[in-house]
């Protein structure tokens, strides 16, 4: 989810999913640092990245989420 933040993430396949499900807009939880969480049919959409990865990185704290390198991420 840092690599998609940043645009460094090497699969195009996988970023355009996952950018599909970035929240643009302002809410009082989103904060621009939070991804929007595809809904999901059945359990395999559980284990997606694109369902998945949104889910862990919402979890982490704001400090966290606005690390700009990755080597300190």
């Amino acid at each position: 989810m840092f690599k998609v933040k940043y645009n460094i993430l090497l699969s195009k396949l996988m970023k355009d999913n996952i950018l599909k499900s970035i929240h643009n807009h302002n809410t009082r939880q989103n904060l621009n640092t939070n991804y929007f969480i595809q809904g999901i049919n059945n359990n395999y959409g559980k284990f997606k990245l694109s369902y998945l990865g949104p889910v862990i990185w919402n979890k982490l704290p704001n400090e966290i989420k606005s690390i700009s390198s990755l080597a300190i991420f």
